[in-house]
């Protein structure tokens, strides 16, 4: 999270993706206690200091097409700190296959309004667009 905390460091960019990637095989492989308090500190600062620089986050249900999940991620405690800051987000299937196009969309706009959020971000013609969920 230190790194990625430095990302505007490197470029200007639109969109965080793979935020919380740490936790992609924690539902199945129990790598480490996601509710530990030192994960979350490291997580929620990071998140900060990104969104300083950049609104967009995406919510990922890649790990879900692929069956190391059965949600998308970030995990919720982020999605709600993002809300509460001001962030954004977006659903991104991390398609490497199209038939996961749109995998788990419906449900992952449900993840994502019961952390707080009422629309999602989307590229429209060259722009990003808010839209209602």
């Amino acid at each position: 999270y230190e790194t990625l905390a430095r990302l505007p460091e490197y470029g200007k960019f639109d969109i965080v993706a793979h935020f919380d990637l740490i936790t992609k095989n924690c539902e199945k492989a129990n790598l480490f206690d996601t509710d530990c308090k030192k994960y979350k500190d490291y997580a929620l600062t990071a998140l900060h200091a990104l969104c300083e620089k950049i609104k967009i986050f995406e919510v990922n249900t890649g790990a879900i097409a692929r069956g190391y999940r059965t949600t998308p991620y970030p995990m919720p405690f982020i999605l709600k700190e993002l809300k509460n800051i001001g962030g954004q987000v977006t659903i991104s299937s991390d398609c490497h296959d199209n038939r996961f196009i749109d995998c788990h969309f419906k449900q992952t706009e449900e993840y994502i309004k019961s952390c707080g959020f009422d629309k999602v971000t989307v590229l429209h013609k060259g722009e990003f667009k808010e839209i209602k969920i």
